[in-house]
């Protein structure tokens, strides 16, 4: 019984090791598929792993985007990701978990896209600096700033630690009127009413600059697609090429047609749900499959043809 007990922990132990060191060692384990950058097997508790750590060979300026697949996931699930601005640095500390609340439960594989030079890659767990630096981050990146929410006094509110920073602000105020107002009933604060109501003007000041800021760089973004067409602009923001894909597909498609749209790219799904309806996007028992620069998982005969490794499959 001994040995038996002695074996399996020694099986128990190797696996934990193995899953361990394929998230702390470099990148010489992760493997290229089309243009994603697999990991090996982790099988990572994501509440006691939920930072990432990047370290590219060279700054760039690139979009880059982390997808990441649960134990009970058959295929990727768009919802998964979070997506980042590398710019000027090399280096990149991202808490996962404030970003993207789904990164929950056990991670079985983490994805990268698109492969770019990467010198290493560290999954653990953030300590209250890697928190700040992807707080910071966050907040003032190349896309942060942008407007991620906004609360019962409508200012829009830039993402700090995975929060509103309006969040913050409330608490401040709240933590300030309570001590204040405790100090005034003691009697060694005579102006507790106008230290608060000044305390809410300055955060208040704060908040809306925040918001103008928000504005100016929205209009930033922007400002490239003024004069252009509906279609221009819309090329523009999804990807000429894919674009001039759907819109290939709508016209090649007969009306109220069930389609399937089998990528990895979260992104291009939601996009050709959004053009091609009012056709059907299904998971099952689809008509059509589209396949675009990925290998066809379907099987049927080509229906219409775009370019090569872009084409309608017909299922039925």
């Amino acid at each position: 019984m001994r040995l038996i007990k002695l074996i399996n922990y020694s099986i128990f132990a190797l696996f934990l090791f193995c899953a361990i060191s394929a998230a702390n060692d470099g990148i010489e384990k992760w493997q290229i598929q089309q243009n994603l950058l697999v990991s090996p097997p982790l099988y990572l508790e994501a509440a006691d792993n939920d930072t990432i750590e990047i370290k590219f060979k060279s700054p760039l300026n690139q979009t880059v985007r982390i997808l990441w697949v649960g134990t009970f996931d058959n295929n990727l699930i768009p919802q998964k990701q979070v997506e980042f601005e590398a710019k000027e640095k090399k280096a990149y500390v991202i808490n996962l978990k404030h970003r993207n609340p789904l990164w929950d439960g056990t991670i079985s594989r983490i994805i990268l896209t698109p492969v770019l030079p990467i010198d290493s890659i560290k999954i653990k767990k953030g300590t209250l600096g890697d928190n700040l630096s992807s707080g910071i981050f966050e907040f003032f990146g190349p896309k942060g700033r942008a407007v991620v929410g906004s609360t019962i006094n409508n200012i829009p509110a830039s993402s700090f630690c995975g929060r509103s920073v309006n969040h913050y602000a409330y608490w401040i105020i709240f933590i300030a009127a309570i001590a204040l107002t405790l100090l005034s009933l003691s009697r060694r604060e005579r102006e507790a009413g106008t230290k608060i109501v000044w305390t809410v003007i300055v955060l208040w000041i704060l908040l809306e600059t925040n918001a103008w800021y928000n504005q100016i760089n929205i209009l930033k973004s922007d400002w490239p697609l003024w004069g252009k067409t509906l279609d221009e602009k819309r090329a523009e923001v999804t990807g000429a090429d894919f674009y001039n894909f759907l819109k290939f597909c709508d016209q090649k498609l007969p009306p109220g047609s069930k389609i399937q749209f089998e990528t990895s790219a979260g992104y291009f799904h939601s996009k050709a749900t959004y053009y091609l309806y009012p056709h059907r996007m299904v998971t099952k028992e689809a008509d059509y499959c589209l396949v675009y620069r990925e290998p066809a998982k379907a099987k049927g005969t080509i229906f219409a043809k775009y370019k090569e490794g872009e084409y309608i499959l017909k299922c039925k």
